[in-house]
């Protein structure tokens, strides 16, 4: 009984990772597209990098997420509803707002950093090598906040808690994801198939600060949500 529990919970964790980035590329491709049309603003991010992101990057940690042990209170659990679905009302908000969060943040990186190298991409032409380097900001976004988001889905507890380092295979498999878009971003030969080009120190600090702000939120809403579900009665 145990091992089907961590079995749907690990299929349950993999399947909603890897929604959210869909949802946060869809927010991001979409918003992009409006730009383009309306006011010419370049894309944020071309089909490689969109590929990229699936195929080179959250494909492994979520593989990964397979390998996970039972958490603690997995058995504590009530038994699960045969008529419960993965996607079902809750879970489709959580994964809609978590993804449409990534793809803002991305977004608002894509443009900032054209506004922090004196370039209105709405009335002016935009250098291919400031391009690239935007682009290069939106897709690394991307990737660092769902790679924050896998790690913080596996747990009930969140981010911060021991279970993170009770399936190695997994910290392996975001090494490699991790060292898959450095690649794409410093090889020169690969970053020019791509269309990449690497991230400056400031550039580092608008990824990190979105990847920070992401992983408060969703620390912020989870511990509500267990706040919630632990008062009493009437005080809830």
């Amino acid at each position: 009984m145990a091992e089907g529990r961590t079995i749907y919970r690990n299929i349950t964790k993999g399947v909603l990772s890897c929604l959210t980035s869909n949802i946060a590329e869809f927010v991001v491709n979409t918003a992009s597209l409006a730009l383009a049309s309306l006011f010419g603003v370049p894309l944020a991010l071309n089909v490689l990098q969109i590929l990229a992101i699936d195929l080179l990057g959250e494909i492994f940690p979520i593989a990964a997420l397979g390998k996970d042990p039972a958490e603690g209170e997995t058995m504590k659990d009530p038994p699960r509803d045969s008529r419960a679905r993965i996607l079902n009302g809750r879970s489709i908000v959580d994964v809609l707002w978590c993804g449409s969060l990534i793809g803002v943040f991305a977004m608002v990186n894509y443009l900032v950093f054209f506004s922090r190298n004196g370039i209105d991409p709405f009335s002016q032409p935009v250098p291919a090598v400031l391009l690239a380097e935007a682009m290069s900001t939106t897709y690394v976004t991307i990737m660092v906040c769902q790679l924050v988001s896998i790690i913080q889905r596996r747990s009930v507890h969140g981010f911060f808690t021991r279970y993170q380092f009770a399936n190695p295979s997994f910290w392996y498999a975001v090494s490699l994801a991790v060292t898959i878009m450095l690649v794409i971003v410093y090889v020169p030969l690969v970053a020019g198939f791509f269309g990449t080009s690497g991230l400056g120190v400031l550039d580092w600090a608008f990824v990190l600060g979105a990847a920070v702000l992401f992983l408060g939120v969703r620390e912020g809403a989870a511990a509500l949500r267990r706040r919630g579900a632990s008062a009493p009665a009437g005080r809830a």
